[in-house]
């Protein structure tokens, strides 16, 4: 069974936000069934940081598919150079600019 595409608006609008123990599971299973899909880490990789878990990982991987994309240029490069106390808010404005932007890949 294929992961449901349409997390990238409604999942990154869903975030919640300093939760530990809700890190994004659709996008944990998303991108352990497609791990192709840069989209997926970058959703995790935003979901994980506003839990204030560390992102580099998944925004690494992200960026290592992906490397053209602008958002997760910024992404990698605000979680490297940030303090994980920040990260949370980082997320914040990450998803949201994604969000605005209206470029969102999957619908």
């Amino acid at each position: 069974m294929s992961p449901d595409p349409t997390w990238s608006t409604g999942t990154l609008r869903g975030v919640p936000f300093g939760n530990r123990m809700a890190t994004g599971p659709a996008m944990v299973k998303a991108s352990a069934q497609e791990p192709q899909k840069w989209e997926y880490h970058l959703g995790l990789a935003i979901a994980q940081a506003s839990a204030g878990l560390d992102p580099r990982p998944e925004a690494a991987r992200a960026l290592q598919l992906n490397p053209r994309d602008a958002y997760t240029r910024l992404a990698v490069g605000s979680f490297r150079a940030r303090s994980r106390r920040i990260w949370p808010k980082l997320a914040v404005g990450l998803r949201n600019a994604m969000i605005a932007s209206g470029e969102l890949t999957l619908k």
